[in-house]
Formats: C-alpha cells, sequence, structure tokens
C-alpha cells in the first residue's frame, strides 16, 4: 500500500511533466516555422525589389534610344523594356495595317539608308 502513495502522484507528474515537454516542442516547431516564414517573406521582398530595380534600369535605357529609333524609322511610337523578352520593345504603326504593334528592338530591320 505504502508503493501505491508513491506511483500515484510519480505517474501524474511524469505524465505532466510529458504534456509540459510536447507542448513546448510544439510551441518551438510554430515559432520556428513563423521565423521561417518571415525570413522567406523578406527574401522575397528583396527579390522583387532588385528585379523592380533592374527593369526600371533596363527601361531608362531602353526610352534613351526613343529619339534615335524615332529618327530613323519614322513609324516609331516609343520603346520601352519588356521583362518577359528581356529586351527592349519597339511600340510601332505597321505601315501595311495601321495597326500598332510590338516587337523585340533585335528583331527590327535595320535601315542603312
Amino acid at each position: 500500500m505504502k508503493l501505491y502513495k508513491f506511483i500515484v502522484p510519480i505517474s501524474i507528474i511524469l505524465a505532466g511533466a510529458f504534456i509540459a515537454s510536447s507542448i513546448v516542442t510544439s510551441y518551438n516547431a510554430k515559432l520556428e516555422q513563423e521565423a521561417e516564414a518571415r525570413d522567406f517573406d523578406v527574401f522575397m521582398r528583396l527579390v522583387n525589389e532588385q528585379r523592380t530595380a533592374r527593369i526600371e534600369a533596363e527601361d531608362e535605357k531602353c526610352k534613351a534610344l526613343t529619339a534615335q529609333l524615332i529618327k530613323q524609322w519614322n513609324n516609331v511610337i516609343g520603346v520601352t523594356y519588356d521583362d518577359d523578352l528581356e529586351d527592349c520593345a519597339v511600340t510601332f504603326i505597321d505601315q501595311k495595317t495601321d495597326a500598332i504593334e510590338t516587337a523585340p528592338l533585335h528583331s527590327m530591320q535595320t535601315d542603312n539608308r
């Protein structure tokens, strides 16, 4: 009977310790996931800022070509950077169809006058 008096309280204490340990482990895992999510968000924000800065710089380079291309081809409306093409895109009026078209700068035919 004396042994029984010690086993029940010790079992309760051990069970409580196990439950507390599980709760702490779960909480720590949750904190780690939240930290990883914050790190990923910071990383993605940085990547997007760098991408935006690169696109803006490339767009400025392309826009600087506009005046030159308008002189060279009388149907050019403007030049902007197209990130999908990774090239300057020339917007112009197709002289055959009068439609507004866009084409990569490198694909435009040069006029050697």
